[in-house]
């Protein structure tokens, strides 16, 4: 099978839950916007509960600015003001907030 239809295959997985692990240039950040997207569209969760989790500071910013860009295609300015609110991060992001959030029940300063 093809690097299409695998990354076709991902977008419409009905999994709630995905990992996206490949190569450079294989199409990961695609295929987690898209999927990002379509969950978000449909309305059947909220944007709180929509976590992605990438490995680069760089790959986080890529996959926000692509969901921006893709909101205003589709004209979803509903979504677009919630938008900043998008949990994306980096894996060091993700944990930091929760230490950060719960640094009392972690007994840390």
């Amino acid at each position: 099978m093809n690097q299409k239809n695998n990354r076709d295959k991902s977008i419409q997985s009905s999994k709630k839950k995905i990992l996206v692990s490949a190569g450079a240039g294989t199409g990961k950040t695609t295929v987690l916007v898209e999927r990002y997207l379509r969950i978000l569209i449909s309305g059947d969760v909220n944007l709180e509960e929509i976590l992605a989790i990438t490995f680069t500071e760089k790959a986080a910013q890529e996959m926000k600015e692509r969901i921006f860009l893709r909101l205003l295609e589709k004209e979803r300015f509903d979504l677009i003001e919630k938008f900043n609110n998008a949990r994306i991060h980096t894996i060091h992001g993700f944990c930091s907030g929760i230490l950060k959030d719960y640094s009392f029940e972690a007994e840390i300063d």
